[in-house]
């Protein structure tokens, strides 16, 4: 008798859990037409391509797991007696479609959601038509085989790990239009050898080409005034970059690793040299401090093994802690009398070969 009030109430927990997902559990989308499915968007008139899947709990799965080779998504789609045009590629849409080479987006799409093509690793080339406004987080992150892009030209912003992990990616042309290079947008991209940015960009997030190994050279408008943290942080190919003049910021570890890196100008706007901006860059052989910087940061220059000289203006009122550590091919410095009494520890640490240390007055 206990074992099958046991039973019998194990039944009831499973019906009565059953029945709380229920109004969670259905299909996330209005109608399929032509093997893709879709939902009406709140004007009636237009809709989103979604994905071919169910809502658990808020949580979608991976849909079209049948969706093979080339994909060409219409410009309107027709249920029952009416014919919408179809404005977005929605949410998720088409992740983990592992077997997708190739897709043809039409102009009347503006908006492709956040993770719509993520993780579609068989991708190869992919053009954004111009009448795309928008690209949301995360999209193609992870297309690894993805070789050829080309962006919209009415695009303005490269939303947070937009091509993200885009291993295969060669080069790209941004264009115009964007403003601003989000946090992470090409990080790991390895074979990414050449990217222009254009004049219209005024800032590049952090992280946004971390890990970029085959990037060679960077040029950096004038448009631009802040760089955020760890931008090219492992580029360990490239070899030479161009800061743009009017530059305000440039944040910590920038260049961490930048190995091949042999000159860096500072330009004379920037106050702050970032904490362990270039630490690791054991091809720097040349750098200018500009008579604007007024602080040089922790680690600044650790390990920069090839530094020969280094000349601190009067302006700098502070270095950080190791800041010049590790520089050990360095044999003349050009430091202020007030920084002598105000040194942290270690900011010279195993520099063991300067023969010209030359104090200036304030």
């Amino acid at each position: 008798m206990k074992k099958t009030c046991r039973i019998g109430l194990f039944r009831k927990l499973q019906l009565m859990l059953l029945l709380a997902i229920l109004p969670q559990l259905g299909a996330a989308y209005d109608f399929m037409a032509d093997g893709l499915c879709y939902n009406i968007n709140e004007d009636g008139k237009t809709v989103t391509v979604t994905c071919e899947c169910e809502i658990l709990f808020n949580t979608s799965y991976p849909s079209y797991k049948n969706l093979v080779g080339t994909l060409t998504i219409p410009s309107t789609a027709t249920y029952g007696n009416t014919t919408y045009i179809v404005t977005k590629i929605g949410e998720d849409a088409f992740f983990r479609c592992r077997d997708l080479s190739n897709v043809a987006i039409p102009n009347s799409v503006t908006e492709i959601d956040q993770r719509a093509f993520n993780q579609c690793i068989s991708l190869t080339a992919l053009t954004i038509p111009n009448s795309v406004t928008k690209i949301g987080f995360a999209a193609f992150s992870n297309c690894i085989g993805l070789r050829g892009l080309t962006i919209s030209n009415s695009l303005t912003k490269i939303d947070k790990f937009t091509f993200n992990e885009c291993k295969n990616l060669r080069s790209v042309l941004i264009p115009n239009s964007v403003t601003e290079i989000d946090d992470c947008a090409f990080t790991d991209c390895i074979n990414l050898t050449e990217v222009t940015i254009p004049n219209s960009v005024t800032e590049i997030g952090n992280n946004a080409f971390l890990g970029c190994i085959s990037l060679k050279e960077v040029i950096i408008p004038e448009s631009v005034t802040v760089i955020g943290s760890n931008v090219f942080k492992f580029c360990t190919g490239m070899k030479s970059v161009i800061l743009p003049k009017f530059m305000t910021e440039i944040g910590s570890a920038t260049f961490m690793g930048c190995s091949k890196l042999e000159e860096v100008i500072i330009p004379e706007s920037v106050t702050e040299i970032s904490e362990a901006i270039f630490e690791g860059c054991t091809n720097l052989t040349k750098v200018i401090i500009p008579n604007s910087a007024t602080e040089i940061g922790f680690m600044a220059f650790y390990d920069c093994i090839s530094l020969k000289e280094v000349n601190i203006p009067n302006s700098v009122t502070k270095i950080g802690y190791s800041a010049f550590n590790g520089c050990i091919s360095l044999t003349k410095v050009t430091i202020p009398k007030l920084l002598i009494d105000n040194l942290e520890d270690n900011v010279f640490g195993g520099c063991d070969h300067i023969k010209d240390f030359i104090i200036t007055e304030d």
